[in-house]
């Protein structure tokens, strides 16, 4: 094992041999986490007999890809009235259907082929381009394979979308597209993105907030402007009408609202990552009380909260910090405040993770230590870790125990601006 003298050494030679402590300390949590969720599923499996959900981290074997197979009837019924009546209801906005329908029109099974390569690639690349900017950063070529390699391997999120075949991964490469142009100056292809990730899921609708910081009223109408003609384009294609297809749109999230967010369901509580899914577990513990009514009426006082929460933290505090941490608050804002959040919407943390990694790495070459990056690190191993052993009477509550590390990270990211200063740094 190399001496930290050794390893300073390297550092000024212009490489970094090891990884710096803050993202060794990551691999070491998230490949500690991995262990003891595989451990406990061995041991419930194999010593305990028990079944799911104590068994195994994904769903049932027999729901794989069930994202995807659940609409392979409706679309032989695209641009028809019928397509709205027939299987399971649509519950997502109209430009889903289209991108759907690209994969839908290959036919057999060559569709759900070319979807998991379509989600393999959307991760590979992504995960080639942080690699080779670790790479420029000074870390040497074979550090940063196997950090990029521990990161992939032992990535919940990521595993989970290609295990169901989720839609979701259309909006992390569009996120990951518009984050990566904002970065860059880019303003008006980000906004672009912004509006175009809205109109997939209205949540990265607090995306286009990151333009209001830099003044960019023009690109905030333009990214509002994209998700509008998207939204009517996409509506005039699914047809036959705009009128019937909105009238069919609606009722599908109307579909998701009732069964999903007005609803407990004790199978789902352990993938709900959000505010209201960890409300709704504590009321029921509380009162007894999880009926339907008694959570629309709680669902309905909750987004106005919401609302108003999200304002007040963007004007108060958001706006006013570096924009790392404006991409962290409003990413963490989008997966925790709405009323629904499944544990495949965890893949927008690799943004603002691919971020701080950078700023690890950069502060360690540098011998500053950045406060709170630390802390913000380790969120980041729990929540991108498969957990399976928050399991009571049968239900899990891993994703209450996620929504809670959501928190620490949302204080995080409020308190501790993630620059490097001389006056807050300290040699590493």
């Amino acid at each position: 094992m190399t001496s930290e003298s050794d390893g300073l050494c390297e550092q000024q030679a212009g490489h970094v041999a090891r990884l710096p402590p803050l993202l060794r300390d990551f691999c070491r949590l998230t490949g500690l986490l991995s262990l003891a969720s595989t451990l406990y599923c061995f041991i419930m499996w194999s010593c305990l007999h028990r079944q799911y959900p104590y068994d195994w981290p994904f769903f049932l074997p027999k729901e794989r890809f069930g994202d995807f197979w659940v609409y392979e009837r409706k679309f032989a019924l695209f641009h028809h009235a019928a397509f709205f009546s027939t299987g399971f209801p649509f519950t997502y906005p109209a430009p889903v259907a289209l991108l759907y329908k690209l994969f839908f029109m290959l036919g057999d099974t060559a569709d759900l082929c070319f979807f998991l390569a379509f989600v393999c690639l959307a991760f590979l690349i992504p995960a080639a381009l942080f690699g080779r900017a670790l790479v420029k950063r000074g870390l040497r070529p074979r550090t940063s394979a196997m950090f990029v390699v521990v990161v992939a391997v032992l990535s919940w999120p990521a595993w989970l979308l290609f295990d169901r075949a989720n839609v979701e991964i259309f909006v992390w490469v569009t996120l990951a597209i518009g984050t990566w142009a904002y970065a860059r100056g880019k303003d008006w292809t980000a906004a672009a993105m912004f509006g175009l990730a809205a109109s997939l899921k209205l949540f990265p609708f607090v995306y286009l907030a990151l333009l209001l910081t830099r003044r960019g009223y023009k690109k905030l109408l333009f990214g509002l402007l994209t998700f509008v003609v998207l939204t009517v384009g996409s509506l005039s294609v699914l047809g036959p009408t705009i009128a019937v297809a909105n009238r069919g749109i609606s009722d599908g999230l109307k579909y998701f609202d009732a069964n999903y967010v007005g609803t407990f369901k004790p199978d789902e509580t352990g993938f709900d990552h959000s505010l209201f899914g960890f409300c709704k577990v504590i009321h029921g513990a509380v009162t007894g009380n999880n009926q339907p009514d008694e959570l629309q009426r709680m669902s309905s006082v909750y987004l106005a909260a919401m609302a108003l929460c999200g304002l007040l933290l963007y004007a108060l505090f958001i706006r006013k910090l570096p924009w790392v941490n404006q991409l962290l608050a409003l990413t963490i804002a989008s997966i925790l405040l709405t009323p629904f959040s499944g544990d495949g919407t965890l893949v927008h943390l690799y943004y603002p993770f691919a971020i701080c990694c950078f700023l690890a790495l950069d502060a360690w070459e540098m011998h500053y230590a950045i406060p709170g990056l630390r802390a913000i690190l380790l969120c980041f191993a729990y929540l991108l870790s498969a957990e399976s052993f928050f399991v009571f009477f049968g239900q899990r509550y891993e994703g209450q125990a996620k929504c809670f590390f959501l928190v620490v990270l949302m204080v995080l990211a409020l308190k501790f601006p993630l620059h490097m200063s001389r006056d807050s740094a300290c040699e590493v």
